[in-house]
C-alpha cells in the first residue's frame, strides 16, 4: 500500500487461503465465522494478516484431527490420523486446495491458485495447480 496499489496492479502470485478482506468472499459463509471468530476472539486484529489465518486453518485443522481419534488420543494414533488424511477442505482454504498427507508424505499445502492482482484484490488464473 505505501508504494501505491495501483503500481500492483498486474502482479502475479500462488495463493491457497482466501482473502478476509477481499469482497470476493464477503458472502462466503466460512468467511464470515472467521471474520465472527476475529471480532469476538481477537478484536484488534488486522484480518488482512495471513499469519493469523493460516493459524485459524490450523486450528481447524487439527480439531478435525482429534475428533477423528475419538478417544484414542495415544501419539500413535493421533499421527496415523494426520497422516492419512484426506480430501479435507479447510474453511479459509480456497476452493480445490484440499489436505491430502500419507505417511510418507506431510505436506499441508500441495496445491496453489495463481493468482494475479487487480488494484483491489486477487482474480484467479485457470485452476488449482497441484503438486
Amino acid at each position: 500500500k505505501p508504494a501505491g496499489l495501483d503500481k500492483a496492479v498486474g502482479v502475479m502470485g500462488g495463493a491457497f487461503m482466501k482473502d478476509p478482506v477481499d469482497q470476493r468472499w464477503a458472502g462466503d459463509p466460512n468467511a464470515k465465522a472467521y471474520r465472527a471468530w476475529l471480532a469476538k476472539y481477537y478484536p484488534g486484529a488486522d484480518p488482512a494478516d495471513t499469519l493469523i489465518t493460516y493459524g485459524y486453518n490450523a486450528a481447524v485443522l487439527m480439531v478435525r484431527i482429534l475428533k477423528d481419534c475419538g478417544s484414542d488420543l495415544s501419539r500413535e494414533h493421533i499421527n496415523d490420523v494426520a497422516n492419512n488424511l484426506h480430501d479435507v477442505q479447510l474453511p479459509m482454504f480456497l476452493p480445490g486446495v484440499l489436505v491430502n498427507t500419507t505417511p510418507q508424505d506431510h505436506t499441508i499445502v500441495g496445491t496453489l491458485q495463481i493468482v494475479r492482482f487487480n488494484g483491489k484484490g486477487w482474480d484467479p488464473e485457470g485452476g488449482p495447480v497441484h503438486k
